[in-house]
């Protein structure tokens, strides 16, 4: 026989007809002091993984470095006890505090506000359906994560979202979180700014199912590093791009090459942009670039959080490197139909040029199939712009020839043929189906 869940069996043992009703949250003041102190706990838990990740370099005695880690994660949990009773708790100093995981429901309370705040649970599956007649709540789902896996907080540039999408005459419907630079950053992020100090990793846009998050704060970044600063080059290269295929001829290399189609892209799709902001102070060009920015990256996250949704990724069955790589042609192509076409083309292409790049060197499985996927949707728009048209006088110019035609090619011509290839991929999924 099944055992019966805490509550019900209480009600039957006491004779209740229901089960009380759940208390309210505690009203705890989110102050500086307790975020600083939850991210030093958080941290505190990542170094001792660190210590036992195999990846990871080590300097000293592992058995000593491993137990002054734990000594120092016990002591920063304690702390965060602390801040959390003088924030308002009432239940932190006599709740189980042995693992930062037992402290997820006044955590939960303190930082649920999904007007304020916002968790990233990293380590889930990428997609998660709901068990039936059951949606996890932020304190399930925050104290199963910190336990096996990684999480970040995020302070809410606004209230987050429900909307709705159509892809591909499909419906669907997602969340949406715009959040600023996070407070807590996910493990592994932390790994890699520990391990290469200096280095950042720049997602913009993270997919957990069917919430998505756009990081307003790393769309900045990009802004102020990378687009402003290559304005002018921008500009000389596409105009050149445009007369003659000199540039694309004398590239050295295909990563090269791949470069100076997503330049020329992402300058045909941003122009007319830059126009409307040209003549604003620096400080509001970057405010309204990692606007547009969030505007335009939303409908890739949105194809994404489908495509994984469809395709029944999940924890039981995440999807293998070959059945990813499906996926995520479909996405970029789905990106291409459903937002700006040429923008999303030079993102793919410079994904592809990643590959390139990449030869002979250790990648993640989901990294290479994200970049072989690229690759191949950039093969595809050339095949197709290259129907019916002359083959290069000089065999040897070949590739150089059919990738000046893409970085050249009407957004709606991009348009149609995603969309057409995407029908027959989709058509392949169903019959294999």
């Amino acid at each position: 026989m099944r055992a019966l869940p805490p509550i019900l069996l209480a009600a039957l043992v006491t004779g209740c007809t229901a089960p009380p009703l759940k208390k309210p949250p505690e009203r705890i003041v989110v102050t500086p002091e307790l975020i600083d102190a939850f991210r030093d706990s958080v941290y505190a838990n990542y170094d001792v993984r660190l210590l036992v990740d195999p990846a990871a370099p080590t300097n000293g005695n592992p058995d000593t470095l491993l137990a002054l880690a734990r000594e120092n994660e016990r002591t920063k949990r304690e702390k965060l006890v602390e801040a959390l009773a003088e924030a308002g708790s009432t239940k932190a100093r006599t709740a189980p505090n042995d693992r930062l995981s037992d402290l997820a429901p006044i955590l939960a309370d303190a930082f649920g506000r999904r007007d304020r705040y916002a968790f990233i649970f990293e380590g889930q599956p990428r997609s998660e359906p709901v068990e039936a007649g059951h949606s996890p709540t932020d304190e399930e789902r925050l104290g199963s994560i910190i336990k096996a896996g990684s999480l970040s907080l995020v302070r809410l540039v606004e209230p987050h979202q429900e909307r709705d999408a159509t892809i591909f005459g499909h419906p669907f419907h997602y969340e949406l979180y715009v959040h600023e630079k996070p407070l807590i950053e996910d493990y592994p992020t932390y790994r890699a700014r520990r391990s290469a100090p200096g280095s950042s990793i720049t997602r913009p846009a993270v997919t957990l199912g069917n919430r998505i998050y756009l990081d307003r704060d790393a769309a900045a970044r990009i802004g102020e590093e990378k687009f402003f600063p290559r304005i002018p080059t921008y500009e000389r290269l596409t105009v050149a791009a445009l007369a003659s295929d000199a540039p694309f001829v004398e590239a050295k290399s295909v990563p090269e090459l791949l470069a100076v189609v997503k330049d020329v892209l992402r300058w045909r799709s941003l122009e007319s942009f830059w126009a409307t902001i040209r003549a604003q102070p620096p400080e509001d060009q970057v405010r309204l670039f990692a606007r547009d920015y969030g505007l335009r990256e939303e409908p890739r996250a949105v194809c994404e959080a489908y495509e994984l949704q469809a395709a029944g990724a999940t924890a039981s069955s995440p999807p293998g490197e070959e059945q990813l790589v499906a996926i995520e042609k479909r996405t970029y192509l789905g990106a291409i139909v459903h937002g700006e076409p040429l923008g999303q083309v030079a993102t793919i292409a410079g994904l592809a040029g990643d590959l390139q790049g990449t030869k002979g060197q250790p990648l993640d499985p989901s990294v290479r199939a994200r970049l072989r996927a690229a690759r191949d949707v950039v093969v595809l728009l050339c095949e197709a712009l290259a129907v019916g048209q002359p083959g290069p006088a000089n065999p040897a110019d070949g590739a150089a020839i059919e990738l000046a035609r893409l970085a050249r090619a009407p957004a709606g011509q991009v348009k149609e043929i995603a969309a057409a290839a995407y029908v027959e991929l989709n058509a392949k999924r169903n019959t294999k189906q």
